[in-house]
């Protein structure tokens, strides 16, 4: 019986004291994401090609939130992203008629030199908005003071927006 506790002990004392086996760590190759190269000259193209673009930016309630475009090929390009009624980018061809009215409200628009600004910095709680045609941006939230072809560009563009139904009435 002795010679049975002896080797009990012995065997409890030899599982203590074993070397613990340290974890080894796989050091893996960081995971590398392969970016393809755009040229200034894709950039310059994609900017080119854009007769006009306006971007709501949101306000301190619901007001909508987007993005649209036109190209030079006729193309609205939508992105609806926030209290909107559709979300998420779409796109749709204007027709001949749409085209050369926006075409017309251009030429009027760009014979004009408005300001870089028509933002009132009391009214922080509206939306700002951006146009952007003629290769200048015109920043705006409030458009009581705004020249008239400013005022159609947008209004025309957002008619757009409410006849396709992204935009809630």
């Amino acid at each position: 019986m002795r010679k049975i506790i002896t080797v009990c002990i012995l065997f409890l004392f030899a599982c203590t004291t074993s070397p613990k086996k340290e974890k080894s760590t796989e050091v893996k190759e960081p995971n590398i994401i392969k970016v393809k190269k755009v040229d200034l000259i894709e950039i310059k193209d994609i900017v080119d090609n854009t007769l006009i673009a306006i971007k709501k930016e949101p306000c301190s309630g619901d007001c909508p939130e987007f993005e649209a475009k036109i190209t030079k090929d006729s193309i609205l390009k939508y992105k609806g992203i926030n209290n909107v009624s559709v979300l998420g980018e779409h796109q749709l061809k204007l027709s001949k008629e749409q085209y050369n009215t926006l075409k017309e409200l251009l030429k009027v628009a760009e014979l004009n030199e408005f300001k870089i600004s028509y933002i009132d910095s009391t009214k922080t709680f509206l939306p700002k908005t951006l146009i952007t045609f003629d290769h200048k941006t015109i920043n705006l939230n409030l458009w009581k003071n705004v020249p008239d072809p400013l005022t159609n560009l947008y209004t025309f563009v957002e008619d757009l927006l409410y006849n396709q139904k992204y935009l809630e009435e």
